[in-house]
This record gives C-alpha cells, structure tokens and sequence, in this order.
C-alpha cells in the first residue's frame, strides 16, 4: 500500500486521539482537526495532499461534518470521504453519494483495515448504511471475522449494553486490545435491549441468546437493573454471564445488582488501560462462555 495521508475531524479529543493512533500505527500519516472549520483551513492552507478525510456529523463550529463532506465534494472530488455518527443513519444525513457512511461506534483497528483495504483494491463509492435498533457491528478483531455456514452463526455473540457513544467507544476499544475472539451487538437503550433478549426475536434462529452481556446501569426506557432482572428471570438466558459496567458506585446499586445474579460490577468512567485492567479479571468468562458460543441445539419455547 502506498503511502497515503489521512486527516481525522473529531471534535471528542479521545475518539479522534484513539482513532488517529490507530492509523498511524497502520502506516498512515493522519491530520487531525477538532472541527470542520479548521479541517476546511488545513485543507485550503497547507498545500498537503490528502487521500481521505474521516469527519464526525455534529460537532461545533460554523458548519458540520455533513457541509464539510458537500465542500469536499464540490472542491477537492478526489478525496475519499467517510461520515461517522451515533445519532443519525446514512439515509437521514442527505450526504453526498460519493462519501461512506460508518456508524458509531466502531473499531479503530476495524476502520483502519477498511481504509486499507479500499485504497489497496481501489477506493469504492458505495454509501453505506446503519441499521436501526439492537444492532451488529462488524467491528470485530480480525481473528473473529469468521465465515458463517449457511443458516448456522460461527461467531460467538456479546451483547453490550450502553447509550453513552463516549463509554461505549471506549468498551470496544479494550475488547479490541483484550484480543476477544467475538461478534459485539449493541443496544443503545433497555428498551432496545428487552426485545433484543426477548425469545421472541429468536424464533427459528440457531444462535440462540448472547454467550455473554455488558450492561450499564443508568439507560433511557427501562434501567440496567430492570434488565438484569428480565435477563436472569429467563430460563432461556439465566446462565449468560452479565458484566455490569456503570458510572455508579453506590452501594444499593452495586447490592441490587449483585443480589439479581450479575456475575461482575465494574465501576466507570475509566480510560482504556484501565478498564482493560478491571475487565481482565473476567477474562476467563469471555475465553470459556463467549468463546465457545451458545449452545446451538436450543431452541426457544
């Protein structure tokens, strides 16, 4: 692969710092801006050429990243441009048709192979698109992006729960360096997480429940001790162990949740180093549970 010059517009200087750090380490030269504004001076100022510019959606500033994606567009049309957000879907932005839509939250390591990959076998112009509601993300380490059998899931499944786009980049960053052979689903809410786990939605599939769940406290709809309580009241998904990962400490949470069957109580926020380090002494529930999957001879009542 050529050398290829990338420039990052995050205005969360933990993502932009995470995912820049990750593209060097992949031979890339990355620019960063904290917003559009600034991207659009580097771009018109530094005489630099660029491959691909990665910019988030909303962010402050006099334009956001959907306007700086339209200008890039129009002025410089040979760069590749990727769209990420948590908040909207591809259909609702009204980008430009050229641009690539990327969900958040993703995987450094996954997008960076994404960009080296496109530049390797020529960039592709597809607009991607997110899917609403629990949903999976192909953000996997590399070593778990296995081929499927037709109707059968190969994949072990950890369903994290988290409605903060900051704490859940973070979560799937320390997965990534933990080297967890796994596919990672996302609920944003409880409520998206009850009908994630409902029976239900596991009609005539063979995958079954998730092998293993991380679960924040303090969700929109129904809160995270409402579904530990539906998730351990279920003979269909009693046995899955739960991490709670949460921003409280308090004694009665940690008591009720402890009380319900959670398996682990991990307390945030915590940088990447840590949580890696509060989240290995679990490590042996994702290597036994997650690894060897769900028992696929089950099916729902």
């Amino acid at each position: 692969m050529p050398d290829l010059r990338v420039m990052v517009v995050e205005d969360e200087p933990l993502l932009r710092m995470m995912l820049a750090d990750q593209l060097g380490e992949d031979a890339f030269e990355v620019l960063e801006a904290e917003n559009a504004d600034v991207a659009l001076s580097i771009l018109r100022t530094s005489g630099l050429e660029l491959n691909a510019v990665i910019t988030d959606v909303r962010m402050p500033g006099s334009m956001d990243g959907l306007e700086l994606a339209r200008r890039i567009s129009v002025t410089w049309p040979h760069l590749k441009v990727y769209v990420t957000s948590g908040h909207c879907q591809a259909g609702d932005l009204g980008m430009p048709s050229d641009a690539t839509f990327v969900p958040k939250p993703y995987f450094t390591k996954a997008f960076s192979e994404l960009l080296k990959s496109e530049f390797e076998h020529g960039p592709s112009r597809r607009t991607g698109a997110s899917k609403s509601g629990a949903y999976a993300r192909d953000a996997r380490t590399p070593s778990a992006k296995r081929s499927h059998t037709e109707g059968e899931e190969t994949v072990s499944r950890l369903l994290v729960i988290e409605d903060d786009d900051r704490d859940l980049e973070l979560t799937l960053c320390a997965l990534q360096q933990m080297q967890i052979e796994v596919r990672i689903d996302v609920a944003r809410d409880g409520g998206e997480a009850l009908e994630y786990l409902n029976r239900a939605k596991f009609e005539g599939c063979r995958c079954g429940p998730p092998s293993a769940v991380m679960l924040d406290l303090k969700l929109p709809k129904h809160g995270g001790l409402d579904v530990l309580a539906a998730l351990k009241g279920d003979p269909t998904t009693r046995s899955v162990p739960v991490i709670v990962l949460t921003g409280s400490n308090e004694h009665s949470d940690r008591t009720a949740a402890y009380a319900l069957g959670t398996t682990g109580y991990v307390v945030k926020p915590l940088g990447v180093a840590a949580l890696v380090n509060a989240l290995s002494e679990f490590k042996a529930i994702f290597g036994s549970q997650v690894g060897r999957g769900a028992d696929d001879s089950r099916t729902p009542n």
